[in-house]
C-alpha cells in the first residue's frame, strides 16, 4: 500500500466512524509510517477518534527512540483520552534530564489531561517540584502547570495547606505564574509547523494533512 492509499485509507475510516481492532491496528501501524504526511495524518484521525485502545501504542511510542516529534505527538494524543494508568507510566519521564522535551511535555500532560486522578497527579508533581530534576525546567512553566493542576483540584486549598513544605513551595512557583498561558506539550506554539518545515513540507500540505473536513450531518426524514 502506498503513501497516497494510506491516507484514503485514513480518509475511510474518519468518513465511516469506523473503531473495530482492524482499524485501530491500521491507524498504530500509520503512526510510525515512512511518510510524514502519512504520519500526520494518522494523528490528526487519532484525536478525532479519541479511543482509548491506542493508549498503548501510543505509551510504547513516547518511550520508543523515534524522533522527538512523534514522541510529543504521542504526548498530546495521549493526554486526550490515556486514563490514569496510562499517564502513570510516564511517571518516569519526569525524573531523568536526558529528554527536557520529554519531561516537560510529560509534566504539562499530568497538569491538563482530560482525566485527572487529583491524588495521583499532585502527589507526583509535589515529588517533582522537590527532587533535583525541577531546576532543568523554567520557573514560569512550573508556576503555569501547578497553577492549572491546582484549579483542578476541589478544594485546591488543602494540597497546599497539608503541609508547610507544600505551601512554600507551590506559592513559590506559583508567582511566575502567567495569566492566559499559552504553553502546552510542544515547546512553542508553531512547533510542528517548524517541524515540517525542516523537511520541506510547506503549511498547506500540513494544514490538509491534520484537517479533516466536517462530516455533514445526516438530515432527518421529513
Amino acid at each position: 500500500m502506498n503513501s497516497a492509499e494510506k491516507i484514503n485509507r485514513l480518509n475511510e475510516i474518519y468518513a465511516k466512524s469506523e473503531g473495530d481492532g482492524e482499524s485501530i491496528a491500521f491507524l498504530c501501524r500509520c503512526f510510525y509510517d515512512e511518510d510524514y504526511l502519512v504520519r500526520c495524518r494518522s494523528f490528526a484521525l487519532g484525536e478525532i477518534m479519541g479511543c482509548s485502545l491506542l493508549s498503548p501504542c501510543l505509551v510504547k511510542l513516547i518511550f520508543s527512540d523515534e524522533e522527538r516529534e512523534w514522541q510529543l505527538r504521542g504526548l498530546s494524543l495521549l493526554s486526550k483520552f490515556g486514563n490514569t494508568e496510562d499517564i502513570a507510566q510516564l511517571k518516569p519521564l519526569l525524573f531523568q534530564r536526558d529528554k527536557p522535551l520529554l519531561m516537560r511535555g510529560a509534566l504539562w500532560l499530568m497538569a491538563s489531561a482530560q482525566v485527572f486522578e487529583e491524588d495521583f497527579v499532585m502527589a507526583t508533581l509535589k515529588d517533582f517540584a522537590n527532587s533535583p530534576f525541577a531546576c532543568y525546567l523554567k520557573p514560569n512553566f512550573l508556576g503555569n502547570a501547578f497553577a492549572l493542576a491546582l484549579s483542578r483540584c476541589s478544594p485546591h486549598g488543602k494540597f497546599l495547606n497539608e503541609d508547610g513544605k507544600n505551601h512554600k513551595l507551590f506559592t513559590f512557583y506559583l508567582g511566575f505564574a502567567t495569566e492566559n498561558s499559552l504553553l502546552q506539550i510542544y515547546p512553542y506554539p508553531d512547533y510542528l509547523t517548524k517541524m515540517a518545515a525542516k523537511r520541506d513540507i510547506n503549511p498547506k500540505e500540513l494544514k490538509n494533512a491534520m484537517y479533516f473536513k466536517r462530516k455533514k450531518p445526516e438530515k432527518t426524514p421529513k
